[in-house]
C-alpha cells in the first residue's frame, strides 16, 4: 500500500511548530543556592516551576526550547553542596514536566571582571566533576550544552581569575557534553578555536549573542561593538559558514533597549533570514528585542522581532538569495497564494522542517502482522534534525 502526500501548506504550519529542539527559543535565570534554600524537593521543584511559569508566559506556545543561566556563585570558594546539586535537578525536573528543553549555562558572574563572585580554575574543574551525574541524570531535557564556567555571563570573556581555558573546555566536553550524547555551544568560532585538535571540537556549535543580520561591522553608521568579530567578511564568519552544518546554532539580537537608544541600527528582516540560511541555525531568542519589549512597555509590535511580522517575504526574494524553503508554504489548501511574513519564515524554517513525501507499507496489515514501512523525507530547514527521535503509528482508515 503506498500512499502520496499532498505539500504542507500556509495553514498546516500548526503541524510542525512544536517539534522539540528547534525554533524560537525563549530564557529563564535563577540563583542555584537560593532554589536549594526552598525545602526539600518537592518544594524546590515546585518553586522552580513557578519561576519557570513566571520567565516563559508568553512563551509556552511559541517555543519547545530555553536557555537557563544557573547561577552557582555561592559556591565559588568551595563544592556545591548536596542541596545545591538537587536544586539544579529538580529544575530540569520542573522544565521537563513542562515540554521545555534547556541549554544549560553555568555561572557565577556577570560582571567585567568580577573578583566577588568568580571562581578560580580548581574550584571550576570540581564543580564540572560534581555536575557530571547531574548533567547524565537531565540530558533527555537538554536540548545543547553551552559552553560556560569562564567570565561574565558564562561567555568565555572578562574572567577575573588565571584559567587554563583549553583545560576547562576540555572536562566539559570530556565529563558532561561527549558522554551523554550532546552538543556544546560556545560564543565565537574564535573560543572554540582554543579546542581544536580536542575529541570535543567536532561537537561544538556557536551561540551568537550579538546577531545582527548578514552585516559588516559598524553598520547602520554606529558602532556596533560586542561582536567579537564575528561579522560579515570576518574569518570567523567564513569558518561558521564552513562548519555550521554539524551541530545546533543559536543565537541572540541585543535587548530591545539597546535599539530603543541606538535608533539607527536596525536588523533587517531579510539580512537576518540570510544569516540564519548561512549559519544554519536551529534555535533563536524570542525573549530578546521581541518578549522583552512586551514585559516592559507591553507593546512588542515595534521591536525589531515585532517590525519582521510586517516585512513581506517572497519567494522571488529566497530564490535569488539561494535560501530554501518548502513548496507550498507560499499557499493555502486551495493553492490560492498567502502573504507570508520575515518572522513567520524564521519561526518555521529555524531548525528542522521534515516533510514526508509519502509512505508504503508492505507485509501483513493486520493486528501483529510484521511490516515494512519506506517513508522518504525532504528537510527544508535551515539545519539539521540534531536530537531527532521518532515514533511511527501506523493507523486503519
Amino acid at each position: 500500500m503506498k500512499k502520496e502526500f499532498p505539500f504542507l501548506t500556509a495553514e498546516d504550519d500548526a503541524l510542525l511548530q512544536k517539534n522539540p529542539d528547534r525554533g524560537y527559543r525563549t530564557g529563564t535565570s535563577l540563583d542555584v543556592k537560593t532554589l536549594s534554600e526552598a525545602g526539600d524537593y518537592a518544594a524546590m521543584k515546585e518553586a522552580a516551576g513557578r519561576h519557570i511559569d513566571e520567565k516563559m508566559p508568553d512563551a509556552r506556545d511559541s517555543t519547545t526550547v530555553a536557555q537557563n543561566y544557573l547561577y552557582i556563585s555561592g559556591y565559588n570558594q568551595g563544592p556545591i553542596d548536596d542541596k545545591g546539586l538537587e536544586a539544579i535537578t529538580a529544575f530540569y525536573d520542573a522544565q521537563i514536566q513542562r515540554g521545555v528543553k534547556g541549554q544549560p549555562r553555568f555561572i557565577y558572574s556577570h560582571d567585567m571582571p568580577d573578583p566577588v563572585h568568580d571562581a578560580p580554575q580548581d574550584v571550576i574543574l570540581h564543580h564540572i566533576d560534581q555536575l557530571a551525574p547531574v548533567v547524565a541524570a537531565c540530558r533527555d531535557g537538554i536540548n545543547a550544552f553551552q559552553m560556560c564556567f569562564i567570565g561574565a555571563w558564562g561567555e568565555w570573556h572578562s574572567e577575573y581569575y588565571p584559567l587554563d581555558k583549553r583545560v576547562i573546555g576540555e572536562a566539559v566536553m570530556e565529563k558532561l557534553v561527549l558522554p551523554n550524547g550532546l552538543y556544546a555551544q560556545m560564543r565565537l568560532p574564535a573560543y572554540k578555536n582554543i579546542l581544536r585538535g580536542t575529541p570535543g571540537y567536532q561537537r561544538i556549535g556557536i551561540e551568537n549573542d550579538a546577531f545582527f543580520g548578514k552585516i559588516p561591522a559598524g553598520y547602520g553608521g554606529a558602532p556596533v561593538s560586542g561582536t567579537g568579530g564575528l561579522d560579515e567578511g570576518s574569518e570567523q564568519w567564513a569558518q561558521l559558514v564552513k562548519e555550521a552544518a554539524y551541530t545546533p546554532q543559536e543565537g541572540e539580537l541585543f535587548w530591545q533597549y539597546w535599539f530603543d537608544e541606538n535608533p539607527q541600527v536596525v536588523v533587517d528582516g531579510k539580512k537576518a533570514v540570510e544569516q540564519l540560511s548561512e549559519h544554519r541555525f536551529s534555535t533563536l531568542s524570542i525573549l530578546h528585542s521581541y518578549f522583552d519589549a512586551c514585559i516592559v512597555n507591553g507593546d512588542a509590535g515595534k521591536s525589531v522581532m515585532g517590525r519582521w511580522m510586517e516585512e513581506k517575504i517572497s519567494k522571488d526574494w529566497l530564490d535569488e538569495n539561494g535560501v530554501l524553503y518548502a513548496p507550498a508554504w507560499f499557499q493555502d489548501r486551495e493553492g490560492r497564494p498567502a502573504r507570508r511574513t520575515v518572522f513567520e519564515f524564521v519561526r518555521d524554517y529555524l531548525g528542522y522542517r521534515l516533510e514526508a513525501q509519502s509512505v508504503d507499507v508492505r507485509g501483513a496489515l493486520c493486528p501483529g502482522g510484521a511490516v515494512e514501512v519506506e517513508m522518504p523525507l525532504v528537510n527544508h530547514g535551515f539545519a539539521a534534525a540534531f536530537n531527532l527521535s521518532a515514533t511511527l503509528a501506523l493507523l486503519d482508515d
